[in-house]
Order: structure tokens, then C-alpha cells, then sequence
């Protein structure tokens, strides 16, 4: 074997390793940037369109209160259509050309947005499907106790909608990683935009993308077990644990 005049696709895909590592390196480490950074604004930015989606608008309350309620809702619901019915490539073409670019040329904080925003409409749809599932009478107990909606929603029910949400929020998470690729479109330097420019130096054009969906695969399949396991310790604490009272 012989890594230095390679031959055979064995020889080619070391030849990579050894020679253009610093790539692969450099495109894990901006991949894993963006699917931890993204999914946890994302998270943060859900809860917000959770609770834009989910105020509730009472006859007693003053009309500009309803107006404002009303719109809110509205804004959220639109954002979270349009942003589930479009591509993330698409999105991030938008963003990046037509506004981000005129202001910065940080290719990575665009990104990071991207992500982030893209992740919160769908993390809302699962925060939201989790809190309809949990009823209204965990609402009606914590407000028995004399909580009012905000320390209801903070204490009792937001816990239990991200407890028995955390399988899907992991599954958008170990979807980012693998979506991030996308954004290989405004030049960010992730994982599949390295394995590219790996492939250009070097000529190795199979070898080069045949290492980034190995690499793509081992981050997947590693990163799965260790979540499912950390959400399997998570479901044999007591619940009181998860919600900090």
C-alpha cells in the first residue's frame, strides 16, 4: 500500500487523512458548532413562539391587550409556516445575500442564525404538541396553589412539556448536524464545504465526499447513544428533579 503515488480508493481515502486532516478537523468542528449553538438558541427562541401561540385571549381583558394578543399569535403561526415550508438552503440564501452580507462578512454568526431560527419553528411545533398533550390540568393545579400563568408555566408545565419532549428535541439536534451541510451555499466552512475543498486540492473527488459521510455517520450514530442514554438517566429521576423544586 502505498499512501504517497495512491491508487486504489483505500489509498486515496488514507492519502486524504493523512495530508488534508486539517480540513475534515476544521469542518467537524464548525458542524458541531452549529447544530450545539443553533439547537440551543433554537430551544430558546421555541419557547417564545410557544408562548406567542398560546396566549389566551379573554373577553375581559382590555381591547388593545386582545389586539396585541391576537397579532402575536398570528405572527408566530406565519413564521412557523413559512419557515417549515421553505428549504433551509433557500433560507439561508435569503438571509445571507439579501440582508446579512450588507452589514458583516462573519460567514459563521450567519449561520449560526440561520440554524437558530430554522430550529425554533419546528422545536415550537414539538414544545406545542407537548404542552397540548399534557392538559389543562397541571395549568388549573400549580394556579390552585396560588402560582400565577407566568410561575405556573416556568415551575410546573414547561418542565414536564421538556421532559417528555427531550426525544425529539435530540432528533432535531442529530438533524442539524447533518443539515448544516446546507449552508455550504453562502461559503461557511462546515463539514461538507471542507470535504469539497479537500476534493478540489486534491482531485480525489469520490474518496474526499466518501470520508465526509463517513465522518457524518460516526458523529450520528455516536452522538444518538450517548443522548438516548443521557434522556434514559433523565427519565429515572423523579420529576420534581427536572423542574428544580
Amino acid at each position: 500500500m502505498n499512501i504517497h503515488d495512491p491508487q486504489s480508493t483505500l489509498e486515496r481515502v488514507l492519502y486524504l487523512l493523512v495530508n488534508y486532516y486539517p480540513f475534515f478537523l476544521q469542518g467537524i468542528k464548525i458542524t458541531l458548532l452549529l447544530a450545539v449553538v443553533g439547537t440551543f438558541f433554537g430551544l430558546i427562541i421555541s419557547f417564545i413562539l410557544v408562548g406567542m401561540q398560546s396566549s389566551t385571549i379573554h373577553f375581559k381583558d382590555r381591547i388593545g391587550v386582545r389586539v396585541v394578543r391576537k397579532i402575536l399569535r398570528y405572527v408566530a403561526i406565519i413564521y412557523i409556516d413559512v419557515i417549515r415550508g421553505t428549504p433551509m438552503v433557500v433560507q439561508a440564501a435569503i438571509f445571507y445575500y439579501g440582508f446579512f452580507s450588507r452589514y458583516s462578512q462573519n460567514i459563521v454568526i450567519a449561520g449560526l442564525i440561520v440554524v437558530s431560527f430554522n430550529t425554533a419553528a419546528y422545536l415550537a411545533e414539538i414544545l406545542r404538541g407537548g404542552l397540548m398533550g399534557l392538559g389543562h390540568q397541571q395549568m388549573e393545579a400549580a394556579r390552585s396553589l396560588g402560582l400565577n400563568r407566568w410561575q405556573a408555566m416556568r415551575y410546573v408545565v414547561m418542565p414536564q412539556v421538556l421532559r417528555h419532549s427531550l426525544p425529539a428535541i435530540n432528533n432535531e439536534f442529530i438533524t442539524n448536524i447533518k443539515d448544516s451541510a446546507v449552508l455550504s451555499i453562502i461559503g461557511l466552512g462546515e463539514l461538507f464545504y471542507n470535504g469539497r475543498a479537500a476534493s478540489s486540492k486534491s482531485y480525489f473527488t469520490f474518496e474526499s465526499y466518501l470520508i465526509v459521510a463517513g465522518i457524518y455517520l460516526l458523529l450520528t450514530m455516536v452522538l444518538t447513544r450517548v443522548i438516548n442514554f443521557m434522556v434514559a438517566y433523565i427519565d429515572r429521576r423523579p420529576a420534581k428533579e427536572v423542574g428544580g423544586r
